[in-house]
């Protein structure tokens, strides 16, 4: 009759030459300590990497479908900005105006990703207005 044994720790090396260790989770093995790891959640923290653009006169930020987590502003006298889920100033706006008067370098990012299926536009007022949209576009 052959043996059996449970394995609950391995030491090894990791990638980049580092000392590792590996735990045993419900019969499986898993690697512990990594980078960014959550130990309460067994999870990466982290998110999509999103493209930035920079947005200085009205128009389209991505011709296609894309996922657009939020913007900042860069620059310029009462700057405003609209978003729409669309290739023109009309249809579903991802989000409406910024109030004028806010302070530059203002992060506006959105709680969650947000799908826009018809491409990103961009409708912005205000003197040398300048923004950084943060968007990952899907190909299609």
């Amino acid at each position: 009759m052959a043996e059996s044994y449970a394995v609950t720790t391995i030491a090894g090396r990791k990638e980049d030459g580092s000392d590792g260790v590996f735990k045993s989770i419900g019969g499986g093995i898993a690697f512990a300590g990594m980078r960014g790891e959550s130990a309460l959640f067994d999870r990466m923290f982290g998110g999509a990497l999103a493209m930035p653009y920079t947005v200085t006169a009205d128009g389209l930020v991505v011709s296609g479908p894309c996922i657009v987590y939020g913007f900042c502003c860069n620059a310029g006298t009462t700057p405003t900005l609209v978003l729409y889920n669309n290739t023109a100033a009309s249809g579903q706006k991802v989000h409406a105006a910024l109030a004028a008067g806010h302070v530059i370098g203002t992060q506006i990012t959105f709680p969650c990703g947000i799908y826009c299926a018809n491409g990103l536009y961009a409708d912005i007022n205000g003197a040398s207005a300048d923004f950084t949209v943060f968007a990952l576009p899907i190909a299609g």
